[in-house]
């Protein structure tokens, strides 16, 4: 771990760690209440800030001067930095991989945080994304591409697509701060990402206008943080601290903490859950629905969610997966299995309706009208009951008293059409004979599990015939269908259908002894059916 002895190290002054040195002339401080002192405890005296090191302008070298800290660790902290857009607090170091509390807490002496970046207040006065600010690795709004702008440091792909599509129905931007007036950007992350961009004006102040179609790819060379050495051997200064005149930070305590809703002081957990989610961008969607198509239609799918009960629907990341997938994918009718309570559609309801999470309240399509029936057993349907998309329910039969039920069948009148919607999650191979019986259910559709279904069988008329419908296909394999009913594809076909296999993973959610775990299992499939007949 010893950072000193970097290929740099020649051009690299740098004394001993600061809990190595004496200042002489600094007393104790006392504290009228010394149980406030938490362990967020860091020098007050701002004329130490110089001989510290500022976590958003310090290079890789630098930070490799810090104990403890090797290349690896100073390239987390780094690509870290730049996907949020700054350090607010030392305590956000905590976050980077690698780090912790308890290695934060072995620097938090030797670091501190700047609100604006000040010449001088670092061994490297310049910013250590140096070339930021410099026209020429700017990125001009008015010709990047999507996939341009998806690398500035704190935009992602469904931002980028914004700032596209604006430039496209509107013309060309005549001001970044025309920016902050799309939705997911707002005043704060502008001031983040326009370091990184510009608007070509000719001398007489006119924007130079280019292709507003996002096809124009213009290279952005993205700030990236300098590993050069710094020249003239200039180090950072270290003066001595008598570590005897310093009061010894207090840890909190047990009782105290439970109290307290920060996880670590200074970050909530909503914080964190935030982060999580800005690094979990969502997929890329097409917006040309029903454009196609010279009747009305809905999609309708189906969706086993591995296990939903009302623990793993308090997980935001879960959550914010189904949702924006749901949503995304412009789903009206869902087929659901694997619902262990009711409590847990509810949650799923509720946030549908009332969104609490950020990426759930941008999405403005959302009429925030959707209603579900818990069938029993683990089936449930799931549906947008805006006026716009005409469902209702026609005819529901009695939850299920049956332990592991084969089928829950409900019929919704869909604009100008019944439909007998059927949900299915097979447990056996015999199960066929019961599904066998509602084939000729009138303008029927099936949709769940197959998982297990006989291959022989000869009943299905399958509308999706991908293989395996498992978000890890090397580690389950997985049969969800829709399948019609007898006489039901004539009749509700568009030949349009999809297994979404994107956009189903999140930070937040565990993989085993990892992060980035998917949602469920399984991934969702859907359909596009007419809701008129078809006029002769």
């Amino acid at each position: 771990m010893g950072q000193s002895n970097s290929a740099h190290s020649g051009h690299i002054m740098r004394g001993p760690s600061l809990r190595q040195l004496k200042l002489g002339g600094i007393g104790k401080r006392r504290f009228n209440n010394s149980k406030n002192l938490s362990h967020t405890f860091s020098f007050p005296d701002e004329t130490l800030k110089p001989q510290q090191l500022n976590l958003n302008i310090a290079t890789e070298e630098e930070l490799m001067t810090l104990p403890g800290i090797n290349r690896a660790l100073a390239t987390n902290i780094v690509n870290h930095r730049r996907l949020i857009g700054r350090f607010n607090r030392v305590e956000d170091l905590a976050l980077v991989s690698g780090i912790g509390a308890q290695k934060l807490e072995s620097i938090k002496m030797e670091i501190y945080v700047s609100l604006s970046n000040v010449s001088g207040t670092s061994s490297r006065a310049s910013t250590s994304l140096d070339s930021v600010g410099n026209n020429d690795n700017q990125l001009d709004v008015n010709l990047a591409s999507v996939f341009d702008l998806q690398c500035v440091p704190g935009m992602d792909q469904e931002l980028a697509s914004r700032i596209v599509e604006k430039r496209t129905k509107y013309g060309c931007y005549n001001s970044l701060d025309e920016l902050a007036k799309l939705r997911g950007i707002g005043k704060h992350r502008l001031a983040m990402i326009k370091p990184y961009l510009k608007i070509n004006r000719i001398p007489n102040g006119t924007v130079i206008r280019g292709s507003t179609n996002g096809s124009v790819s213009s290279s952005l060379n993205v700030p990236q943080a300098c590993s050069t050495p710094r020249v003239n051997n200039v180090g950072r200064k270290v003066n001595r601290i008598n570590r005897e005149k310093i009061t010894t930070p207090q840890l909190p305590r047990i009782e105290d903490c439970e109290k307290n809703v920060e996880l670590s002081p200074g970050i909530t957990e909503n914080e964190i859950w935030e982060l999580l989610s800005i690094a979990s961008p969502r997929p890329y969607m097409e917006h040309n629905f029903h454009d196609h198509l010279d009747r009305t239609s809905i999609r309708v799918g189906s969706w086993n969610l591995s296990g939903f009960n009302s623990d793993k629907a308090s997980n935001p990341g879960v959550m914010e997966v189904i949702c924006r997938t749901i949503l995304e994918n412009r789903l009206s009718l869902l087929a659901l299995q694997e619902i262990k309570s009711s409590e847990a559609l509810d949650k799923l309801s509720r946030e549908l309706n009332s969104p609490k999470l950020k990426r759930i309240k941008d999405w403005r399509e959302n009429r925030r009208q959707w209603r579900s029936v818990h069938l029993g057993a683990g089936l449930a349907v799931l549906w947008d009951a805006s006026s716009d998309k005409c469902i209702s329910i026609k005819d529901q039969p009695p939850s299920t008293t049956v332990f592991l039920p084969v089928l829950a069948s409900i019929i919704f009148h869909v604009n100008k059409l019944d439909l007998t919607f059927i949900n299915v999650q097979m447990h056996d191979p015999e199960d066929n004979k019961i599904i066998e019986t509602f084939v000729d259910a009138k303008n029927s559709i099936f949709l769940g599990d197959f998982s297990v279904a006989n291959e022989s069988s000869n009943i299905y008329n399958e509308v999706i015939t991908e293989s395996n419908t498992a978000y890890d296909i090397e580690k389950y394999l997985f049969k969800d269908k829709i399948i019609w009913g007898k006489g039901s594809k004539k009749l509700f076909d568009t030949g349009i259908n999809r297994v979404v296999r994107q956009g189903l993973t999140h930070l937040g959610i565990p993989q085993g002894w990892r992060w980035g775990g998917a949602a469920s299992n399984h991934c969702p499939i859907w359909c596009e059916i007419f809701t008129e007949f078809n006029d002769p």
